[in-house]
């Protein structure tokens, strides 16, 4: 039961904002799995905003929390082989890719991390920081209603205060698109080549600017290793 803290923290924190503590009357089958336990919160917390304008809002945190669950290792010793291995080949390989000139990073070929995990939703879920909890809800309503982007990163790290070595990462909507555009395995130029017809560019000075900006997102999505050779992937 004690997991249902970590795993919906942001849907309990924001529940008992708008006055429903969830984990009062919630219970469950003893001696349930963890993703019984889940499937049963996330059941009884959209009964309890059924009638409520706040349910859309709290069934896509579930989900997106439920998800976050659904991809973690369990524990830093059952965190395979494979995925250590690999992050080792991430993290020397980023080195060499990020010294590249961008000529020579035209001709790189990289694909989307299959340890990365794309999301839109209606609100902004995910902050940098979220350590008072208190504030997490303003910091949602800050932002209207709108499309945000955001990632899910499985890592080789476990972290045993948060139960999970999944972490989250807000994107904008071009750094969104642009990794989209890796979802195949594809070259540097060519996604420089999409990215462009995007926009009407009308001066000499539009296109270095958009140059500027595609090359930025392209070395951000290359240090947090959202994209990665694609040779190295096994």
């Amino acid at each position: 039961m004690n997991n249902l803290h970590h795993i919906f923290h942001k849907t309990i924190t924001i529940a008992t904002v708008f006055g429903y503590d969830l984990m009062h009357h919630f219970s469950c089958k003893e001696n349930s799995a963890q993703a019984e336990i889940n499937q049963a919160f996330f059941e009884y917390t959209l009964q309890q905003f059924q009638s409520s304008e706040q349910l859309e809002m709290m069934q896509q945190i579930l989900e997106v929390e439920q998800e976050k669950f659904s991809l973690r290792n369990t524990h830093s010793a059952q965190i395979e082989t494979k995925l250590l291995s690999e992050y080792a080949t991430f993290n020397h390989d980023r080195e060499n890719l990020l010294h590249l000139s961008l000529e020579g990073l035209k001709n790189v070929t990289l694909q989307q991390s299959s340890y990365v995990t794309c999301y839109a939703t209606d609100w902004k879920f995910v902050f940098i920081n979220e350590t008072d909890n208190t504030e997490l809800l303003d910091k949602i309503q800050e932002f209207p209603k709108d499309e945000y982007y955001f990632v899910f990163q499985q890592t080789d790290v476990f972290d045993d205060v948060l139960q999970t070595n999944v972490l989250e990462f807000h994107l904008t909507k071009y750094e969104y698109y642009v990794l989209q555009l890796f979802q195949e395995t594809t070259s540097v130029k060519e996604v420089l080549n999409d990215f462009f017809e995007v926009f009407e560019i009308e001066s000499e000075a539009q296109m270095h600017s958009l140059l500027k900006e595609a090359t930025r997102i392209i070395k951000f999505l290359i240090y947090r290793k959202f994209i990665v050779r694609s040779n190295i992937l096994r």
